[in-house]
């Protein structure tokens, strides 16, 4: 998963729609090794990565503009990642992507 600007030109399926919209050029975008996840700082995702009763593996998004709720954005990411556990038996792992480190390896 990296962070990172849009072309513009990349193909974007938004959720629960068949037509392409992609990214505007130098739009912030999510994307990972077959295109884009979601664009509009993770407001819009796309219908490719969605969560269905089938899904087996799963990229949960935060996203936290105000660097002086760092660490109440982390204790949100531990306890969701507990109630993951604890509700759906999944296991988690937390990464943070930011200016300095823009590509998680999952």
């Amino acid at each position: 998963m990296t962070i990172g600007f849009a072309k513009g030109n990349e193909e974007f399926i938004p959720l629960g729609e068949e037509e392409n919209n992609p990214p505007w050029e130098g739009e912030v975008v999510y994307k990972d090794d077959k295109g884009i996840v979601c664009r509009c700082w993770n407001w819009r995702e796309g219908d490719r990565t969605k969560l269905t009763a089938n899904t087996k593996n799963a990229i949960v998004v935060i996203e936290n503009p105000i660097p002086e709720d760092n660490k109440k954005i982390y204790e949100a990411l531990v306890e969701l990642k507990e109630l993951i556990s604890k509700y759906c038996g999944g296991e988690g792992n937390i990464k943070i992507l930011g200016k300095d480190n823009p590509t998680a390896e999952l």
